[in-house]
């Protein structure tokens, strides 16, 4: 790649930056204005216009996504932490169809590392395997982590030696353990640590059911309702287990809450969405949803509004109307919440 464009990939990330009131991390910096189109491991890394154009222009995803590269037909994704240095930013895959966020890694430096195990599993082999290899030892990554495949069952193991903090590892990590009071505790720590995902929740629930304590059942699957969709319904993997994903997170969830509604938390039953859930319909509907996420906008909680909405559209993002509807409401909230990135992003989706 000439000078003359890796200095306009520069300036463009600087204009990024600008727009979106953060810093992004010096190995971003240095990465994505020499691998624009290039294919290091299993992420096609975008040129730098791109990734410009693209931030805040999938609606179905939340605004603080950054999509930098691609695999298939889904995006690896930089996720914008409010109060977090860009160091800490995660890592996440965010899958198209059905929309969904799955966490990768804790931040892009170790995403470099993932992309390492993952080396010999590309195309990067071909005749740009070398370029792709200087690029992640220019990083710190050592060249020995390219050059053995990995075998899949094993990625989970290797990626956590690497990045302790990796969810999805960490996940599926708990689910081998075993023992059943092992896999409850790494799943607990989780759900402390990821509050915006709903698997760890979904995970424990199921553990929960399977070993007939209905009340802890009910709680853990209330915990994932709270979750918003797009972080939670489509995210779970196959090799996470025998404990199987079901008709879906929040499928399941409301299925069971309404199954053993006598053994319900009374304290659970008092809240707006217990009635929301037994009232309507079809509790994941468009409409149901949306009425969830005004009612926490009037009652003066901006955060879990956003997640309602974010549910609004996760259930309606082929529909335009929905877009047209939501979109709006989002940008007054993040308004009234002086993020002024996020009701932009909302404005312009």
């Amino acid at each position: 790649m000439s000078f003359l464009k890796r200095q306009k990939a520069r300036k463009t990330l600087e204009s990024l930056e600008a727009r979106i009131g953060e810093g992004l991390p010096p190995e971003f910096h240095a990465i994505v204005p020499a691998a624009e189109g290039l294919e290091v491991g299993v992420c096609r890394f975008s040129e730098a216009d791109t990734i410009a154009s693209l931030v805040g222009r999938t609606p179905c995803w939340p605004a603080e996504l950054i999509p930098f590269g691609i695999a298939s037909a889904n995006s690896f994704c930089l996720m914008k932490q409010p109060g977090k240095p860009s160091d800490q930013w995660p890592v996440v895959l965010a899958i198209s169809d059905p929309p969904a966020v799955l966490p990768l890694s804790s931040g892009f430096r170790n995403f470099l590392f993932f992309l390492a195990l993952r080396f010999q599993d590309s195309a990067s082999l071909g005749k740009d395997g070398d370029r792709a290899k200087k690029l992640l030892a220019d990083q710190g990554i050592p060249t020995a982590l390219m050059e053995t495949r990995v075998p899949p069952p094993m990625l989970p193991e290797e990626t956590h030696r690497y990045d302790h903090d990796a969810l999805l590892a960490r996940c599926v990590l708990a689910l081998r353990s075993g023992e059943v009071q092992s896999m409850a505790r790494g799943l607990m720590a989780l759900t402390k640590e990821a509050l915006w995902w709903g698997a760890p929740h979904y995970l424990l629930a199921k553990l929960y059911q399977r070993q007939g304590h209905v009340p802890n059942t009910c709680g853990c699957y209330w915990n994932a309702l709270e979750r918003p969709v797009c972080f939670s319904g489509a995210t779970m993997r196959p090799d996470l287990g025998d404990l199987g994903i079901g008709r879906g997170i929040a499928g399941d969830a409301i299925g069971f809450l309404k199954e053993h509604e006598s053994q319900v938390p009374a304290q659970l039953k008092r809240l707006p969405r217990w009635e929301w859930m037994m009232a309507a319909e079809d509790p994941l509907s468009v409409e149901a949803r949306r009425e969830l996420a005004r009612h926490a906008s009037q009652n003066g909680d901006p955060e879990r509004a956003i997640w309602r909405h974010l549910d609004v559209l996760a259930a309606g993002w082929r529909d335009p109307q929905v877009l047209q509807e939501t979109l709006p409401e989002m940008a007054a909230l993040y308004r009234g919440m002086g993020r002024m990135y996020e009701a932009t992003v909302c404005q312009t989706g």
